[in-house]
């Protein structure tokens, strides 16, 4: 019984509580920091996609001619995006790789208004 005297001091009492507030707070705090940098890399991952697709489409605007096309696709076929090429109607020119059902899907749901700059559709993928 005399080992566990001090758990009744006040000083001990104190400290327990400044450490289960502390642990908290640390909690928190990482939490929320976590979940910012995630958006943000999301975010920022989302901007590098749409400026790689603008570039694309600057060269299609420019040289739109069927080599043109070819090379936009082989330029990802080795990368880890897919570049579909549609033409007014929606329907695939040439893809960087053969196309599934979930891709067939996304091309095939309305995305509004797209301006020059392009647009992510969160829509489409299910955001």
């Amino acid at each position: 019984m005399t080992k566990l005297k001090h758990l009744n001091h006040i000083s001990f009492k104190i400290g327990l509580i400044f450490f289960v507030i502390m642990i908290d707070l640390e909690g928190f705090v990482i939490y929320f920091l976590h979940q910012n940098i995630v958006k943000e890399r999301v975010k920022d991952e989302f901007n590098s996609l749409l400026v790689r697709s603008n570039s694309h489409r600057d060269v299609l605007e420019q040289y739109n001619d069927p080599d043109s096309i070819h090379r936009v696709a082989v330029m990802e076929s080795k990368s880890d995006l897919i570049v579909i090429v549609l033409n007014g109607n929606k329907k695939s020119i040439i893809a960087s790789r053969p196309l599934d059902r979930g891709m067939r899907n996304i091309i095939s749901k309305p995305v509004g208004k797209i301006t020059h700059k392009g647009k992510i559709s969160r829509k489409a993928l299910g955001r």
